[in-house]
């Protein structure tokens, strides 16, 4: 009996050069594997960064996109996702602070936390908890942080750059790339106007935290894992539920494989960027920038199921460079990896072996404009 074929999925990318492009994903195709169903372009925006917000009543169905607009001053788009086709509508425009990178839904989908990494702040808005529409375009609450590191290039000041609830939606964490620490706040049920800040994670000097990616197991013991750009590392940490506290489990590891060295890297040495953890927990991925060939990758670590360490297996060609974000399909065996390759025009579309984690390329896209940030629906 022949296998069913896999069913398409959707996914929208967002680019530097101001569009949010809508597609499908045909894995059973072999001559149109991707197919353009639509494309939104804000004049004179930089999209970077893309949270999606569903029905209360119908999980299933995607009614809204918020957009980081990635410039001076700061805003964030509420874009109207249409249910017969997916098409957007930019329906309204809130303020923010300078150069927001990332953002996130907390509180039960009624308030939007925005980093803001040129300014250095975390910004919060309230949602209409039906609609998800803005319940003001200026925020109701901007908390300002302070901190510098020892890389004076990069850490001059505070540059929080994910803001990113933990799988229970009770702590909001920020990695500060520029202050060597993971600012975490208590979320939950309160409102929005009185979301605070409890404590600080300290990460090692120099080595710029970036993205957290979190993984709840059977025994309900909660995972984190970092990247950390400016060390090219990824670290495994323990959560603390009553406090939102991360300990560290392992020393950090330098995104290479095993016996590698920076030999051949000219310039800036590589930089990790985005990481993510597989829906069954045996796998965490992270993207390595910077190559010294031109050409970067996704790297590949297996998962201690019991302790949470890592251990790596392979990293894989995006055949791309400057792989800044990629997503997991949303399916229980994350079948699918997705890759923007912002300084290339690319995507890359890997199918994912659930037993040994390795990737193999389905589909290259090409002629995006500087793409940034790319997710499946």
């Amino acid at each position: 009996m022949a296998l069913p074929s896999p069913p398409s999925l959707q996914l929208y990318i967002s680019g530097y050069g101001g569009a949010i492009s809508h597609l499908q994903f045909n894995p059973a195709s072999d001559t149109n594997k991707i197919v353009q169903l639509g494309s939104l372009t804000i004049p004179g925006s930089s999209p970077s960064w893309l949270h999606y917000r569903y029905s209360d009543s119908d999980p299933s169905q995607l009614i809204k996109i918020y957009a980081t607009d990635e410039q001076t001053p700061g805003q964030v788009f509420a874009l109207d996702v249409s249910a017969s086709s997916g098409n957007l509508t930019l329906s309204q425009t809130a303020n923010t602070g300078d150069g927001p990178v990332a953002i996130t839904t907390t509180n039960s989908n009624t308030c939007l936390a925005t980093a803001d990494y040129s300014a250095g702040t975390l910004t919060v808005h309230s949602l209409e908890a039906d609609t998800g529409a803005f319940t003001s375009l200026d925020p109701v609450s901007t908390f300002q942080f302070n901190g510098t590191g020892p890389v004076a290039s990069r850490q001059d000041h505070s540059y929080p750059h994910e803001a990113i609830t933990d799988p229970s939606g009770q702590w909001l964490y920020l990695p500060d790339l520029g202050a060597d620490k993971i600012h975490v706040f208590a979320a939950g049920s309160q409102p929005c106007a009185d979301i605070k800040q409890t404590i600080d994670v300290d990460v090692p000097a120099g080595s710029g935290p970036r993205h957290l990616a979190f993984y709840t197991s059977p025994s309900n013991q909660t995972f984190a894992y970092l990247t950390s750009e400016l060390a090219n590392t990824v670290t495994a940490f323990l959560q603390d539920a009553s406090t939102g506290d991360l300990q560290a489990i392992a020393p950090p590891h330098v995104v290479l494989p095993p016996g590698a060295t920076y030999s051949g890297y000219s310039g800036s040495a590589p930089t990790v960027a985005e990481v993510a953890v597989t829906a069954d927990g045996r796998f965490v991925l992270v993207s390595a920038r910077g190559s010294p060939d031109g050409i970067d990758h996704v790297a590949v670590y297996s998962r201690d199921e019991d302790t949470g360490a890592l251990q790596w297996v392979d990293w894989y060609s995006t055949e791309g460079q400057t792989p800044r974000h990629f997503s997991l399909s949303q399916d229980s065996a994350s079948s699918y990896v997705v890759v923007a390759n912002q300084n290339s025009g690319s995507a890359i579309i890997f199918s994912r072996d659930s037993e040994s984690g390795a990737l193999t390329k389905e589909t290259l896209i090409t002629g995006l404009d500087q793409p940034n940030f790319a997710k499946f629906v």
